[in-house]
């Protein structure tokens, strides 16, 4: 079960409950209300405005429960510290196709957003939520864009790949106010006596830890340390059980990450990236 955090910002108390209220006073379009967005996902913080773990948890545990009708919360697996790594479900397709014309009995399509694949890019959490809110939004005032998107296909939000490194940076936070610029996950297990890593460069980079172009000659206290072996961390283990359950399912993937003004193709790590070569203006 998913529970309402004790302690979330009481900046956010006021406005997460009721949801369905705060979209509905708000018509303009949510990339241009700047209100809604502060409202939703801006927070107060002195010098650090992103949502923490709590309040991450918060917003997608009130949506899940204002919008039962179009939205499940489903656990794709544990984390290294046992923490669930939630995925929001959004599927209008059986509820809005017939208005649309649509055959709700054709073969579902999804589309996958995931975030903080390093924890210490906030930004890259609060994307898959825009996006999210962004189609209840039009949802609820009856955009017909919105209402065709969602009757079309499902979508799919990992806001917290790194679970644990977004609540470590909470935990940090709350007992030192000062952000840890923590990148990897929890899991020490290949540290050596001798690294005596620091806390910031602790674990594993969970984005090198797919199977895929797998390794690089990095030590444990570096960010970019792969694990010793592809799908040694729980969420990559996650994360591809989950793709194979959706496999006939999910078209569409989109990684948000928050290191530049980027969009990289699959695979970046190939020295011709067939993909991208082949659609040179997408």
């Amino acid at each position: 079960m998913i529970h309402h955090p004790e302690d979330l910002h009481p900046h956010f108390a006021a406005t997460y409950k009721p949801l369905t209220t705060l979209l509905k006073t708000n018509p303009d379009d949510l990339a241009s209300n700047d209100h809604l967005l502060d409202s939703l996902l801006i927070t107060p913080r002195k010098e650090y405005h992103h949502l923490m773990y709590d309040e991450v948890m918060g917003l997608m545990n009130t949506i899940a429960a204002e919008f039962p009708h179009l939205v499940k919360m489903e656990s794709i697996g544990k984390t290294y510290d046992d923490r669930d790594i939630w995925m929001m479900k959004i599927d209008g397709t059986n509820l809005l196709s017939p208005s649309t014309g649509l055959d709700s009995n054709a073969e579902k399509k999804a589309i996958l957003l995931t975030g903080a694949h390093h924890s210490r890019e906030m930004v890259s959490t609060q994307m898959p939520l825009y996006a999210a809110l962004d189609l209840l939004h039009g949802y609820i005032h009856g955009n017909q864009e919105k209402i065709a998107l969602l009757a079309r296909n499902q979508y799919f939000f990992i806001p917290m790949v790194n679970t644990d490194g977004c609540h470590e940076i909470m935990k940090h936070w709350k007992e030192t106010k000062e952000m840890l610029l923590k990148r990897k996950n929890n899991d020490t297990r290949f540290e050596r006596p001798s690294d005596n890593c620091p806390l910031m460069e602790k674990g594993v980079d969970i984005n090198r830890n797919y199977g895929y172009i797998f390794g690089n000659d990095s030590g444990p206290c570096s960010e970019s340390f792969p694990g010793p072996h592809a799908f040694s961390e729980p969420e990559t283990r996650a994360m591809r059980n989950m793709l194979y359950k959706y496999q006939d399912t999910i078209k569409f993937v989109y990684n948000f990450h928050a290191y530049g003004p980027m969009y990289i193709w699959p695979y970046n790590g190939e020295n011709n990236n067939e993909l991208a070569e082949s659609n040179p203006i997408a």
